[in-house]
């Protein structure tokens, strides 16, 4: 395990063992900064702030 301690050998093991789009996002992950603000939303709280109300029929 020691010789996994750096990201980039993680990332080479784990572009042999899941695909290659599997591997990027990882690496896109990986490579990420920490959120400005780090917040999990539920689904009931995005519906509330993001979903639209519904549409009136024409």
């Amino acid at each position: 395990m020691s010789a996994l301690r750096n990201d980039r050998s993680k990332l080479k093991v784990a572009e042999h063992f899941i695909g290659r789009t599997t591997d990027r996002l990882l690496g896109e992950h990986m490579r990420a900064a920490v959120p400005v603000n780090p917040v999990t939303v539920t689904p009931q709280q995005a519906k509330a702030l993001y979903c639209r109300r519904s549409r009136s029929s024409a």
